[in-house]
């Protein structure tokens, strides 16, 4: 689903500065980087100091991305009108009422350039009952496998890091 949202992005158009709201940690970052094939800026928007700190840790990731993260409330913001050439959220719209909702389309009105992009995305409960337990597993486990994940891969650099430098060491002394 979020896959399908970042490329909903014409990344062939000339991009300066893109927005993430209610970014959380950053799980679109990957995707943009992969997908946008060009050096831009991109700010993550949180309402969550928790999310943001978790955001924070892998904001240097990115080979084409230039990131910093806004902690503030997208629908009351201090972004800078006509700013962004693309805007993108894949979580927390269903947590929005209709009145919000129409705040943040305000917003995100005002926030884009002349032909700016958007693309929203939110995940929500399936009606038919036959997916419910694969998208209850999903929500359930999701955050979790993320984050083992995220350790494994931790773990592989701290190893790559420590093999690296060991024979690095062993050779300098044989020379």
């Amino acid at each position: 689903m979020r896959k399908q949202c970042i490329r909903e992005i014409d990344w062939n158009l000339e991009i300066e500065k893109g927005f993430d709201l209610m970014s959380g940690m950053g799980e679109t970052w990957d995707l943009i980087d992969k997908e946008s094939k060009q050096n831009h800026q991109l700010i993550g928007v949180d309402i969550s100091p928790a999310m943001n700190i978790k955001a924070n840790e892998r904001i240097n990731k990115y080979h084409s991305l230039e990131i910093s993260i806004r902690e503030e409330n997208v629908l009351h913001n201090d972004i800078d009108s006509n700013s962004s050439d693309y805007i993108v959220s894949t979580f927390g719209l269903k947590t929005f009422s209709d009145e919000k909702l129409k705040i943040l389309a305000k917003e995100v009105n005002r926030i884009l350039k002349i032909n700016g992009q958007f693309a929203f995305v939110e995940i929500s409960k399936p009606k038919n009952k036959l997916f419910i337990i694969p998208y209850m597993f999903y929500l359930k486990f999701n955050s979790l496998i993320g984050k083992v994940l995220w350790e494994i891969q931790w773990i592989i650099e701290c190893w790559e890091f420590i093999a690296k430098n060991l024979w690095t060491a062993k050779n300098s002394k044989s020379t």
